[in-house]
């Protein structure tokens, strides 16, 4: 990995990118199956999301960036574990030695319901417990530890986002980027910490 650190975080902003549309030729420059993916999008901001996704995906693999889809769906590649995210106009890549999850949200009201409706009640408990700014960074952070743990796991399909309690922070590293909050879940808590991962931007689609 790059210095020896066990996990990766890539970064893109995909504001700044022409619609993909406009740019067929950008078809060889993304894994096989992420132009026409990208392409089936309606919004111009979802097709730049997906075409980001896929070059961080071209830029951490090995080859072509090909993957194969393992149990409950999961991106696989071998040798390497990864998962992407995407949110507003970031996509984020997280790379590992370890199964990896990732998750970003950019920053959104707390809806009471969605609380009652994903959280376990103890988390529910501690979200409610704050008020305003407080509550909504709260909230983010446990959507996106959830979100993240069941991405590493492959469970996200398949397991109630309110049978997961993520009141401990072990085994997750965080930021927040502006509105953004990022996580990453790692299968080993030590690949988490702040010395253990380092952050890269990529700032080129070509």
């Amino acid at each position: 990995m790059s210095e020896q650190r066990p996990t990766r975080l890539l970064l893109m902003r995909t504001g700044g990118l022409e619609d993909p549309r406009e740019h067929p030729e950008w078809e060889t420059l993304l894994p096989e199956g992420r132009w026409q993916k990208a392409m089936q999008l309606l919004q111009a901001e979802d097709r730049k999301n997906s075409a980001g996704a896929g070059w961080l995906q071209r830029h951490v693999l090995p080859g072509s960036g090909a993957i194969s889809l393992g149990l409950h769906g999961k991106p696989l590649c071998e040798g390497l574990h990864f998962n992407l995210s995407h949110s507003g106009e970031l996509v984020i890549c997280a790379v590992g030695r370890q199964e990896i999850g990732c998750d970003v949200q950019k920053r959104k009201p707390c809806r009471d319901s969605m609380v009652r409706r994903y959280f376990a009640p103890e988390e529910q408990e501690y979200i409610f417990s704050a008020e305003g700014r407080e509550k909504e960074e709260r909230f983010l952070t446990l959507w996106c530890r959830k979100e993240s743990l069941l991405k590493r796991t492959g469970e996200g399909l398949t397991k109630e986002l309110r049978e997961v309690s993520c009141l401990s922070g072990e085994g997750f590293y965080e930021m927040w980027l502006e509105d953004y909050r990022i996580c990453i879940s790692c299968a080993d808590p030590a690949d988490a910490r702040e010395e253990n991962v380092l952050v890269e931007w990529v700032t080129s689609f070509r």
